[in-house]
């Protein structure tokens, strides 16, 4: 590895052959090449074969399989070997365009930001997931000074930023493309179970962090999505008790509010209560629709 390089890349991956060449790519083609270190927690394909060949330091992963997404995501950058100024976090399914690119570019090229700045938000301003053609507005916590950052939560694991100060953090803007599993192997129960086993991870989240809302909120936003996957393809609607699931997705939002409102406001993140009330708003919305579809299929 040259250890002259600013940026180190730090990726959790498992069974991405297909996908890992478009991610690395995409940073190389648009003028970016950093050191890529990858944490392999158990492929069966040819990853370990496709990284070594594209020139990425891949070594196992010690929590095989995950059970907690930051514990993975913080064993990937202690992997990393080398003194570099900035590291980035990205998954093997998302890729980055040509605008954010140059953004990340700029700013680690920068002397001034070295000084002036710990972290950088990057707002996917055209986040899409190609796979269910879905855009969202999204901050993605993926690019931090080397040593000032450890992620926490379970699933959808975010930066611990108890030791960031929020002033010298900068915005980034641009594309970033993500392509799940359905996409990559054109396996729609891949998803499905990818779904099923993140609701039991999440499951787990609660039960070691009752008091906690955050846990609830992402339990529910998880249930959601699943549903929502299931209602595009009826065939697989016999896997859940409809009205069953819907009621607990009601529940955990509710459960997730009644926590946050009890917390120390200091040690809520807003940005996410917002968008837990964004979700639950937009559940509520699509409940009675849901009731109706499902009484429309009463063969499921």
């Amino acid at each position: 590895m040259n250890m002259k390089k600013n940026l180190a890349v730090a990726m959790i991956v498992k069974n991405e052959e297909l996908n890992l060449p478009k991610c690395v790519e995409s940073f190389r083609k648009h003028g970016l090449d950093p050191d890529f270190y990858l944490t392999d927690t158990g492929s069966t394909d040819l990853t370990f074969e496709v990284a070594k060949n594209l020139g990425c330091y891949i070594v196992h992963s010690k929590q095989i399989p995950i059970k907690r997404f930051h514990e993975a995501r913080n064993e990937s950058l202690s992997n990393i070997i080398g003194d570099y100024k900035w590291l980035m976090t990205i998954d093997a399914d998302e890729e980055l365009d040509e605008n954010l690119a140059e953004e990340i570019r700029n700013f680690i090229e920068n002397p001034d930001s070295y000084d002036n700045y710990d972290a950088a938000w990057i707002h996917n301003t055209g986040f899409k997931d190609v796979c269910y053609n879905s855009k969202l507005q999204i901050i993605k916590q993926e690019l931090f000074m080397n040593g000032t950052v450890k992620y926490k939560y379970n699933l959808h694991e975010e930066f611990d930023r108890n030791n960031l100060d929020k002033n010298r953090i900068k915005d980034l803007y641009g594309y970033l493309w993500h392509y799940s599993l359905q996409e990559r192997d054109n396996h729609l129960e891949n998803e499905i179970r990818k779904q099923e086993w993140y609701i039991s991870i999440a499951r787990n989240f609660v039960n070691e962090e009752p008091e906690n809302w955050y846990p609830y909120y992402i339990l529910a936003c998880q249930m959601s999505y699943y549903l929502g996957i299931l209602l595009e393809h009826t065939e697989y609607l016999n896997k859940i008790d409809k009205n069953e699931l819907i009621q607990e997705i009601k529940e955990n939002f509710e459960n997730a509010f009644v926590l946050a409102f009890k917390t120390n406001p200091e040690k809520v993140e807003y940005r996410f209560l917002i968008r837990s009330i964004v979700c639950y708003k937009n559940f509520l919305e699509s409940a009675e629709y849901w009731r109706i579809f499902f009484n429309s299929y009463k063969e499921y």
